[in-house]
């Protein structure tokens, strides 16, 4: 592992990690501070959590992006700007991603899984109080993903041990990342689907727009839904 790579890996897990942390903390810092009157004011849970990922992803994106700019410009300096024929790829990818959920859920619920994804859940509601932060699943989330899970982490395990070992791993820990390992296939299987758009144009701007349009699409039916 280079040392660019380690920076990257160390970047995600302070955004991702550390930095809700420290804003939880300070939230609840603040909290009992307003409980002994010692000031006037307080952070809600919600406007903590939404604080936690808009600040944490935000830093983990763009600290990324400077360490994997290279990898970015010649990604974009070689071919161009995503054209027509693969703006059809990923919309294409985009239903395809949807048939791999309900696939997905079909094989989960015939094991017994019938909840809802919380994490899903939590995003809308958070949204609902705070609409700036669509942007965090419709654009957010799908470049720093795709730049980590298959420019970093498929790309490079692509070129030292093959296609079918990279996409495997990288859609497994994909999965895992969200936190809700009862729908581990589910979002493997999103993983699986995005690798292989990637795999298969080369573009990362591809698997970052089909996962843009999925996400904002899964937002606007969770809302439609209510």
């Amino acid at each position: 592992m280079t040392n660019k790579h380690k920076w990257v890996v160390i970047a995600y897990i302070f955004g991702q990690l550390i930095i809700p942390i420290l804003i939880t903390i300070g939230s609840s810092v603040i909290s009992i501070l307003y409980d002994e009157g010692l000031i006037d004011f307080d952070i809600s849970q919600d406007l903590t959590m939404a604080l936690a990922i808009a600040i944490g992803s935000l830093v983990t994106l763009l600290a990324t992006v400077y360490l994997m700019k290279k990898d970015i410009q010649e990604d974009i300096g070689t071919r161009g700007w995503i054209k027509g024929k693969e703006i059809v790829i990923a919309v294409i990818g985009t239903f395809t991603l949807f048939i791999a959920q309900a696939i997905s859920v079909y094989i989960e619920t015939a094991f017994g899984i019938t909840s809802n994804s919380e994490n899903t859940q939590m995003i809308t509601e958070m949204i609902k109080n705070y609409p700036a932060l669509f942007l965090f699943p419709a654009i957010y989330a799908p470049i720093l993903e795709e730049i980590i899970f298959r420019k970093f982490l498929m790309g490079g395990l692509k070129r030292r041990f093959g296609f079918w070992p990279a996409i495997l791993v990288s859609s497994i820990l994909f999965g895992a990342v969200h936190m809700e390992l009862q729908h581990l296939l589910i979002y493997s299987s999103m993983g699986f689907v995005l690798g292989y758009l990637y795999h298969r144009t080369e573009r990362i701007a591809v698997p970052i727009l089909a996962h843009g349009i999925m996400n904002a699409l899964v937002v606007v039916f969770q809302f439609v839904s209510m």
